[in-house]
């Protein structure tokens, strides 16, 4: 067992809170909340600390927007004093919201009931908000779904909540389990320039992202927060190597001038190769990276306030072309499951399936001809390491020197030893690594598939992506790293330790 330490006191750190919880059974209750709230809707990158009536620190948050509206998080002032970020769709299902909400209205809860168990030790729960939760003896975690399980200390759950029965407790417990989770979709980033109190480019951005979701995308942003120790650049760059597309929406923040990361964003985008679209208002200067003859997909909004305009029939075309080349791209991503399905090809080689498996090959990395041999594709071996979530932010000593980590980030090591090899932000992680169960903190990489050729004494490797970047490498160092696709497929469809049923997607 693994416990932190947090304010003079220790926490057992909870690895998989469901379990955890299925195993408090007998202390299962069903609660709902009563007690009445102030809220106020936050800037982006607002930065929001909670303490408990008792001191303790509990979380940090940071403002974000909603990727669901477009529209700000919220910050709540319980009753007993604490503050917190809520998003604006789970806002507005948990509070009675007015209709012409004032600066400090009091806003009632729905009388929502939430499973709850009782915890019966200091724990240390990962939030779905990506913070680490520090609950105490006599607090309570409520489950509202397998993804979504957050804690109440003590104190505030006297304060603000009702017991409503003892018995069903665990019935609703699994009827929430039991809730599907939402379907992957494509992912792209939404890089945005913030003018705050404009609330026509606001309302422009509410519906952008509304439109964008109706259309089965998910928009994803990074932290924007004033903490100079955070490398947005790096953030947004592991951000966009998770991504399918990116949108830049350029507003004015004053003199013509758009957010600089709008170019950095979207420059990294197009040298990823990554379908781009921006939307520029037209009061911004046209210089870098908003040149329409740059080959960026550029159009400028004839109309900042709203989307759904005469003015911008145009840019709702060129939205909607931006959306189907990010979907092909998904359609056609390559994934250790799918190549599950093409086993056959080498079990029986079948010509049928060999073909279906070069055809899916060559129209997910768009490769010549000339770069296509089953036999030369290769893939670079698994390799485990060990992983562990930063508890807090600050720097720390990794083989490259100093970075900055965040709370809720991973700092990684060799499976052998625990000395910080490199940090990773959670998103990039989880895009890189597949848990491997049974083994505590231990993740296996995902595949890396290439072409190699053997040259004279080398090994010639092309990579699928870009087959002009080619490197040499001796040929025992190859042997070492590298698997055919062959192999990668039969050893991942049929061992038991990498079998599908025994890997948890983070």
């Amino acid at each position: 067992m693994k416990y932190l330490e947090h304010e003079g006191e220790k926490f057992l750190v909870v690895e998989d809170s469901v379990q955890y919880c299925k195993n408090l059974e007998k202390y299962f209750f069903v609660g709902s909340k009563y007690a009445s709230i102030t809220a106020e809707q936050g800037k982006v990158g607002q930065k929001v600390e909670t303490i408990m009536k008792n001191g303790m620190h509990e979380t940090v948050n940071i403002v974000s927007y909603d990727t669901a509206t477009g529209s700000p998080d919220w910050i709540v002032t319980q009753a007993s004093g604490e503050k917190m970020v809520v998003n604006d769709t789970k806002f507005k299902s948990i509070y009675q919201m007015p209709k012409d909400m004032k600066e400090g209205e009091i806003i009632k809860p729905n009388g929502l009931y939430r499973p709850m168990v009782l915890v019966n030790e200091n724990i240390a729960i990962k939030t779905s908000w990506g913070e680490t939760q520090f609950i105490k003896k006599g607090g309570v975690l409520v489950v509202m779904a397998s993804n979504d399980i957050y804690g109440i200390q003590k104190d505030e759950f006297l304060a603000s909540y009702n017991i409503i029965d003892n018995e069903n407790g665990f019935t609703l417990l699994n009827q929430n389990l039991a809730k599907k989770p939402e379907m992957r979709k494509p992912k792209i980033f939404l890089s945005v320039s913030y003018p705050y109190d404009n609330e026509g480019n606001m309302q422009l951005l509410q519906q952008v992202v509304q439109y964008l979701n109706t259309k089965g995308l998910t928009c994803i942003n990074v932290r924007k927060i004033e903490d100079s120790n955070v490398n947005l650049v790096n953030e947004i760059k592991n951000a966009l190597e998770d991504c399918e597309g990116i949108l830049s929406v350029a507003f004015n923040k004053g003199k013509g001038e758009t957010s600089p990361f709008i170019y950095i964003g979207t420059a990294m985008g197009a040298y990823l190769n990554l379908p781009t679209c921006m939307i520029v208002s037209q009061d911004v200067e046209k210089n870098g990276m908003l040149f329409e003859d740059n080959g960026t997909n550029v159009k400028e909004v004839q109309n900042d306030n709203d989307l759904y305009s005469e003015e911008n029939k145009e840019l709702i075309k060129n939205i909607d072309e931006f959306v189907e080349e990010v979907v092909k791209r998904y359609n056609l991503k390559l994934d250790e499951k799918d190549l599950i399905k093409f086993k056959n090809a080498f079990i029986d080689g079948n010509k049928n399936d060999r073909d279906a498996l070069l055809s899916f090959l060559k129209n997910f990395y768009n490769v010549q001809d000339k770069y296509f041999n089953l036999e030369d594709i290769y893939v670079k071996r698994p390799f485990q390491i060990k992983a562990f979530v930063v508890e807090n932010d600050g720097f720390y000593t990794t083989q490259d020197g100093q970075v900055f980590l965040r709370k809720g980030d991973f700092w990684v090591s060799d499976i052998d030893d625990n000395i910080l090899s490199y940090g990773v932000t959670s998103e990039n992680f989880n895009a890189r690594y597949l848990k491997v169960n049974g083994k505590e903190n231990t993740y296996i990489s995902k595949y890396v598939p290439t072409v190699a050729k053997n040259i004279d004494d080398k090994v010639e490797i092309y990579g699928l992506i870009n087959p002009d970047d080619k490197y040499r490498m001796n040929k025992n160092r190859f042997e070492q790293g590298y698997k055919s696709l062959k192999d990668y497929i039969l050893d991942f469809a049929f061992q038991s330790e990498y079998k599908e049923e025994n890997i948890q997607e983070l």
